[in-house]
């Protein structure tokens, strides 16, 4: 039925808002490619759609859509009918391919694409996703993926350190000595701090799979004198020995250990003569660590650690 505007259906003379809403497909068509293995069965050169199905275990009338699809977005090129090749911008999402977003792409748009759904309940009750998920007897895509932390890793903390130079830079480590980045991961953040300040030396604390992939990473970039790397539970207890304390807000064991590093009480768990500034330091790329995990909106924000609410920024305060 044509409208007063004339648009009828999803056709529309204003696009904006509806593009806006079918953008998720792109998502969608990409994490499919990736988790189909399509790139990595084209690595060879040009292949059929019959054999790229065999090669991926999937139905090639519905393969060979899909393959349509990532050509248009530039992934693959239809070289003949029916055959495709890789392009040059498909070749990341190669597991073997140097810098391969392979694991970057299945984070982002497959383990954490449930939390999305349930943003509009996060708004309304105010809780995270995981909190309305297991509430509804929901699994989450993550919680039923055994690779899920063996790809959380290969993401958090495994870019270059100079993507992480202007948070570094924008903090002021003025008379502080040990800088402990909680929950990590490769290291990249507490690399760039240790590389632009000579003076710090650096405490990088997780698990012992992250810590064991962070060693060389460190090694790397001549760190390794500089920073002492702790394989810990975070859920069990924060290890003394810094005077500024780093957390990623969207780190995965935010909400299980919230009993230990909680931000209303760092003090806990650390030693009382502790003068830790007590201040996280979030970095978000996206709004959803705003509203899954209560945070506010902020490219850096800064919290005075004791006694602040989470969900209010508050002024940069002195050590005490």
């Amino acid at each position: 039925m044509s409208s007063a505007t004339g648009s009828i259906g999803n056709v529309t003379s204003n696009t904006a808002l509806v593009e806006m809403a079918m953008a998720y497909s792109r998502s969608r068509i990409v994490c499919a490619a990736a988790r189909l293995g399509i790139a990595d069965a084209l690595a060879g050169g040009e292949r059929s759609i019959d054999d790229l199905a065999k090669a991926c275990s999937a139905d090639s009338g519905s393969l060979y859509r899909l393959l349509r699809a990532l050509a248009i977005l530039g992934i693959t090129s239809e070289t003949s009918p029916r055959k495709f090749v890789l392009t040059p911008l498909g070749e990341p999402l190669r597991k073997d391919a140097p810098n391969s977003v392979w694991p970057a792409v299945v984070f982002w748009a497959d383990l954490l694409s449930d939390s999305w759904v349930y943003l509009t309940d996060c708004v309304r009750a105010g809780q995270r996703s995981f909190q309305v998920m297991e509430s509804q007897g929901i699994a989450s895509r993550w919680s039923k993926d055994p690779d899920a932390p063996a790809i959380f890793r290969a993401v958090m903390g495994t870019a270059p350190a100079e993507d992480y130079l202007p948070i570094a830079q924008a903090w002021d480590f003025s008379g502080r000595r040990v800088v402990a980045d909680l929950g990590g991961g490769g290291g990249a953040l507490l690399s760039a701090i240790l590389k632009n300040d000579p003076k710090l030396t650096g405490m990088l604390v997780d698990r012992k799979e992250s810590i064991d992939a962070a060693a060389p990473r460190l090694a790397e970039d001549g760190l390794a004198a500089r920073c002492k790397l702790i394989a810990a539970d975070l859920l069990e207890s924060v290890p003394p020995g810094a005077d500024e304390l780093r957390v990623r807000a969207g780190s995965w064991w935010m909400r299980e250990c919230a009993t230990v590093c909680r931000w209303k009480g760092w003090a806990s768990a650390q030693p009382q003569n502790d003068r830790a500034k007590r201040v996280p330091l979030c970095r978000f790329t996206c709004s959803m660590y705003c509203v899954f995990f209560r945070l506010p909106w902020a490219t850096i924000t800064h919290f005075s650690g004791q006694g602040a609410d989470p969900c209010r920024p508050q002024p940069a305060a002195s050590a005490t």
